[in-house]
């Protein structure tokens, strides 16, 4: 899943990356979740619903609408039910009963799964056999109960790049403040996405484990399971190599044959592919720039 960006002058510029943030809402469905996929739809933008089954049938359409809308239907379990409090057999009833709920209302079972408290571990995943999700922005609207309030938690909170935003779609004031941020936070550059959506974007083949974010500093430091993208260790000894081969260039230029530096001259192109088709955090963009320098001076 990759953002285009063009100049005005239409000139395709793959330096432009919009941040992306990932909207989820727990409990639901609600009373309220079709005025939000409304604001959604509006919008073009995307979340994840992470529901309770025993909810699903009072609101069976409302799945069924979030897939149409390009949204992510996900498993809180059945009833809400502590997960670590529970044996290994209840927790598979627990999302399977949920799953069957969900298919009977849109022909699909949860892609995914969030444990209720955040309370889950190993053995619960691989039991459930989904990637599970966490988030790193709680913004307690469930305690707060007040639009304002739940407004600013997510527009004055960290909104790095690879962000998972925890909402409850069962509070009003929940949905209020979500009908203000959604399309404020595309209006400042946000590009709204599900978590899966998300993953796909930061190279991350999803596993049996538990997700936080998808913040360049996690995946650079290899905490993110699944992550196929180069570590950010290689990328530094990348820059290096593209600094050495720079002076090089501007140092001995006049007594290196021509065939040789034309041989440096597609290195560091290929270099500079390798990079753009990572292109994983605002560090990586900024070396895709210097190379591009280089790549100029050079040629």
């Amino acid at each position: 899943m990759k953002d285009y960006y063009f100049n005005e002058d239409g000139s395709y510029d793959p330096s432009k990356v919009r941040p992306m943030l990932a909207l989820t809402f727990d409990d639901g469905p609600g009373e309220y979740t079709d005025e939000l996929l409304d604001c959604l739809e509006q919008n073009n933008a995307h979340a994840t619903f992470f529901m309770l089954g025993q909810n699903v049938s009072s609101y069976p359409d409302a799945p069924k609408r979030m897939l149409e809308l390009g949204c992510e239907i996900g498993s809180h379990s059945w009833d809400h039910t502590q997960l670590t409090t529970i044996d290994l057999d209840a927790v598979a009833k627990q999302f399977s009963d949920t799953d069957d709920a969900l298919i009977q209302a849109c022909g699909q079972a949860a892609s995914v799964a969030r444990a209720p408290y955040g309370d889950g571990n190993s053995d619960i995943y691989n039991t459930v056999n989904k990637p599970f999700f966490m988030w790193s922005l709680d913004t307690e609207d469930w305690k707060l109960l007040d639009a304002d309030a739940d407004y600013s938690a997510v527009m004055n909170g960290d909104l790095t790049d690879g962000t998972i935003i925890l909402m409850h779609d069962i509070h009003e004031p929940s949905v209020k403040a979500a009908l203000r941020l959604i399309p404020d936070l595309i209006a400042q550059g946000y590009k709204l996405v599900t978590v899966s959506e998300m993953a796909e974007a930061k190279n991350v083949t999803l596993q049996n484990a538990c997700y936080v974010d998808f913040w360049p500093s996690t995946l650079s430091n290899g905490d993110v399971p699944g992550y196929q993208g180069v570590p950010m260790q290689q990328l530094l000894q990348t820059e290096q190599m593209v600094h050495l081969m720079q002076a090089q260039i501007l140092l001995t230029e006049a007594q290196i044959p021509q065939t040789e530096v034309g041989i440096i001259r597609m290195e560091v192109q290929t270099m500079e592919v390798m990079m753009m088709e990572v292109r994983m955090t605002e560090v990586m963009m900024m070396e895709v720039q210097m190379i591009r320098k280089i790549t100029v001076m050079i040629l």
